[in-house]
């Protein structure tokens, strides 16, 4: 701002002109830009102030004075080009002052910008409310909007694009037409569509030349204008608002429906990758438990429920299964790993129909939520027994082993 410019000159006033200055920018948008400042002194004398942003991270400033010019070049100098003390109080105050008119003037520009907004606003609601009663000013503005609206849409066209929001545009500035100008443009796209239009009516609607995409979108005007002709301009306005609000409603539900299905397939693909990594990791234990090796008490366990030993099953073994033996499989008792680890073996290709009922059961145990990566760390920890069976894995994959009680004191006679 001047102001900036104006305390940059005064911080540095002791220095002999020209000062030059380089200043570091945090970063600007502008690629170039340059700012003039022109202070008139006494006798025709100035200074010069020029402020040139030429790369976003940095901004030169020169200051430098104009002595006042001789009044002929044949004569001598008459004092007139005497070099003013441009770094006195006097330049100071001049760009301090410069800098407050220039801050209230771009105030009031600010201020006039708002203001030209607002009625801009005011006149936008006006042409959109279908109670409104149009006066000739109102009537202008409506038909000037339809118009640039048409000339993006034809523009659109023309590249073979389209974009519903420049269409939604398009039509509601045509339901906001009055009824002899909605008429008139009506009457004008036939024409067109018909290859009877007249320079006069091409000129009505601003077009320059007829070409395809012009026809093209000239007979889907006449298609929606003559579903909208016998209607009056308030409901006119009232039906294509409430077509838009419908399509905006659906496409917001279909895009929530698409981010719902997008999510439920990125958790199922992260639920499977979690059941196969436990599988994976608690395999070993399994199979060693199968053939009664490993913890006695666990492999008794194991070679007791039908469950388990699926996971352990080929798919020709889980084939051989009856009906009645996967009825009859539960998930009651079966730990967290077990569970996800029996899903994985049951999703795999080719596995019985017979056990999409056991498959439900277990899913309904764990749910659809991926286990976060603090549970899945304790669903991948082997008991400490399994040590022996997995001898290659690092110490960290196992659980701490429990330490035995101490045996309790013997009672004193």
């Amino acid at each position: 701002s001047v102001a900036d410019l104006a305390e940059l000159v005064t911080q540095h006033r002791d220095v002999q002109p020209p000062l030059k200055l380089t200043l570091l920018l945090a970063g600007t948008r502008l690629r170039y830009r340059r700012f003039l400042y022109n202070y008139q002194l006494k006798a025709g004398a100035s200074v010069v102030v020029q402020a040139v942003i030429d790369n976003p991270r940095s901004m030169s400033v020169v200051v430098s004075y104009a002595p006042a010019p001789a009044p002929d070049d044949d004569d001598d100098d008459d004092g007139n080009n005497e070099e003013y003390d441009w770094s006195g109080p006097r330049i100071a105050a001049l760009m301090a002052r410069s800098a407050a008119v220039f801050s209230a003037k771009l105030r009031v520009g600010q201020l006039q910008k708002r203001l030209d907004q607002l009625q801009d606003e005011n006149k936008q609601l006006k042409l959109a409310n279908p109670n409104a009663v149009l006066g000739e000013e109102e009537e202008q503005e409506a038909a000037k909007i339809f118009l640039a609206n048409l000339s993006e849409m034809l523009a659109l066209r023309a590249k073979g694009s389209f974009d519903q929001e420049t269409s939604d545009k398009l039509y509601l500035s045509l339901v906001q037409l009055s009824e002899a100008r909605f008429l008139e443009v009506y009457q004008a796209f036939i024409a067109i569509y018909t290859e009877g239009a007249s320079d006069e009516t091409l000129e009505s609607l601003g077009i320059t030349e007829v070409i395809p995409a012009t026809v093209g979108l000239a007979e889907s005007m006449c298609n929606r204008m003559g579903e909208l002709l016998e209607m009056g301009r308030s409901a006119r306005i009232q039906t294509l608002q409430r077509e838009i609000q419908k399509r905006k409603e659906n496409q917001a539900e279909l895009q929530a429906k698409q981010e719902k299905l997008k999510q439920a397939v990125e958790q199922a693909a992260e639920l499977k990758a979690a059941r196969l990594q436990i599988f994976n990791a608690w395999l070993p234990v399994w199979k060693a438990l199968s053939v009664g090796d490993g913890d006695a008490t666990e492999a008794r366990r194991f070679g007791r429920r039908e469950e388990l030993k699926v996971l352990v099953s080929s798919n020709s073994e889980l084939k051989l299964l009856s009906a009645y033996q996967w009825q009859n499989m539960a998930a009651s008792g079966l730990r967290d790993p077990e569970l996800l680890a029996l899903q994985h073996v049951l999703t795999l290709p080719n596995t019985p129909k017979q056990a999409q009922a056991f498959l439900d059961v277990l899913m309904q145990k764990t749910g659809v939520q991926p286990p976060d990566a603090q549970k899945m760390q304790a669903l991948c920890v082997l008991p400490p027994w399994a040590a022996d069976i997995v001898p290659n894995l690092p110490p960290s994959a196992f659980a701490a082993a429990t330490p035995t009680p101490p045996p309790p004191p013997a009672a004193s006679s």
